[in-house]
């Protein structure tokens, strides 16, 4: 059973959520609170496998939402709950961190599946988006410069990075070094910083670029 999180700012819609989730049989605790400084304190008291985070009200861009989420969330996997976003804007929360997306068009059905599949540390990402990412990756690829800061990372980091390249997930990748999820959270937090890029699949980009080098 999986234990959610849900930061959603409006009551009457929260009070919503908790009792459709509850509902499906698919939750052993559904919690929420209205402001990411909560969220903090229930990760501290609670067990919670998925955090939901509502952005439809959120004022100008909600990327810097998503990255405080990401940090604030600690290694559990986060969903977006949004509307009316460009596929650039959508790419640029998975960028920030963000492992799956609903739109306020898709009904509960939707939502506990990508719930569930964010907590077993699958990327939920919509076709449109999964294609607006991969554009930019191969912009990186094609214009990146043939100095790489990959000779940086820990051997560990390495490992992770390169099946990272093979397609795997963080619990694939867990599983595989027999490490917790978050400590492989930590690694790719690790790793993104020490190339200087903006997510994950730029990492694999720039394992790409060296390697071709």
């Amino acid at each position: 059973m999986v234990s959610a999180l849900l930061r959603i700012q409006t009551r009457i819609y929260r009070d919503g959520l908790i009792g459709a989730l509850a509902g499906t049989g698919e939750f052993g605790e559904v919690c929420a609170c209205s402001g990411l400084g909560e969220v903090r304190g229930l990760l501290d008291r609670t067990r919670i496998d998925v955090i939901l985070i509502d952005i439809q009200f959120e004022r100008g861009v909600p990327t810097p939402v998503a990255r405080n989420a990401y940090r604030i969330a600690a290694g559990r996997p986060i969903v977006v709950l949004g509307g009316g976003l460009s596929d650039e804007f959508v790419a640029d929360l998975f960028e920030a961190g963000v492992d799956g997306y609903v739109t306020t068009s898709d009904t509960i059905d939707d939502l506990v599946r990508v719930l569930g599949a964010a907590a077993r540390g699958e990327l939920c990402c919509p076709p449109q988006v999964a294609r607006t990412l991969r554009e930019r990756l191969t912009k990186l690829s094609v214009g990146a410069p043939r100095e790489s800061r990959v000779g940086k990372l820990s051997r560990r980091e390495l490992q992770v990075l390169t099946m990272l390249n093979h397609g795997h997930s963080n619990k694939e990748i867990a599983r595989e070094l027999r490490l917790e999820t978050s400590t492989v959270k930590n690694h790719v937090h690790n790793i993104i910083s020490k190339l200087g890029v903006r997510s994950r699949y730029d990492a694999v980009a720039a394992l790409a670029v060296q390697r071709d080098g």
